[in-house]
């Protein structure tokens, strides 16, 4: 789905799962082949919140003739004191209206790989690199990224101890598919178990348990993706916070009392210029 279809979002909310892969950035927009003509448009929509306005040409999606793209600099001042923050600006032609479909802290972006709708990915001067998905762009694990391994038996028992805790799957179910991954979460010896399968995941989210270094389980979650990812900061019993995909962007959680401490959302589209994005 296209941009053109973006402007329901101003009208419309849509919350949808995504699953973390591989992006590299492809090209990096650090504002030093600023667009005069780009840079005078985007000054009619933000000079009255900031100083410093400068924009460069981009193409989001692929080339369509007449549907202009573009990602702005917005700062107090040319030396980003305290900071600056980019923002990603979309032509719709037939409404003769600027769409912000994205928009970050920072002094530079890069842009990615074209995702299944056709749309690049947008990496933020902090790491994390945002999607395009249906309607807006969806914000992706960032942390440390942790490769799988089979799991081993003891794992497989823990974590159907978990799953069947309230009652037993019906006969004939096929086990899932488990996934282990050996992690630092607090004492060096975590396992994160992911489990894939039609009977526990459904259409929507699937099993994600942790375990200790004896095989116990500390915590149960559910995620739309086997990737997960663990910031640097903890929780009070010591955990590191965890990342995991959700309906409505990321959840952050606690580890310790398996609850969600933060969520970064969807990003809004907005008509560009109406008020101070950043």
């Amino acid at each position: 789905m296209s941009f053109r279809n973006a402007a329901l979002a101003l009208l419309l909310s849509s919350s949808a799962a995504v699953a973390q892969d591989t992006d590299v950035a492809t090209k990096y927009i650090t504002f030093n082949d600023v667009d005069a003509d780009a840079t005078q448009v985007a000054r009619k929509m933000y000079g009255r919140f900031y100083r410093m306005v400068e924009a460069e040409r981009v193409w989001l999606e692929e080339p369509t003739e007449s549907y202009d793209q573009m990602v702005v600099r917005l700062g107090d001042n040319r030396k980003c004191d305290p900071n600056c923050g980019v923002v990603a600006l979309y032509y719709i032609e037939p409404d003769a209206m600027w769409l912000e479909v994205w928009r970050g802290l920072g002094d530079a972006v890069g842009i990615g790989d074209v995702g299944m709708d056709g749309i690049r990915s947008i990496h933020a001067d902090d790491g994390r690199v945002w999607k395009w998905f249906s309607t807006s762009y969806s914000p992706q694990v960032l942390g440390d990224v942790y490769e799988s391994r089979v799991a081993k038996e003891d794992e497989k028992r823990a974590a159907y101890g978990v799953l069947n805790a309230r009652s037993a799957p019906p006969e004939g179910v096929e086990p899932p598919e488990f996934l282990a991954f050996d992690v630092d979460l607090k004492s060096g010896d975590e396992t994160v178990i992911t489990a894939r399968s039609l009977y526990y995941c459904g259409n929507g989210p699937c099993p994600l348990i942790v375990l200790d270094g004896d095989n116990k389980a500390i915590a149960n979650f559910r995620t739309y993706a086997e990737d997960f990812a663990l910031e640097p900061d903890r929780d009070e019993e010591g955990y590191r916070l965890i990342e995991l995909s959700i309906d409505d962007g990321i959840g952050v959680y606690s580890v310790g009392s398996g609850e969600r401490v933060k969520t970064i959302g969807l990003m809004p589209v907005l008509e560009a210029g109406r008020e101070k994005p950043l």
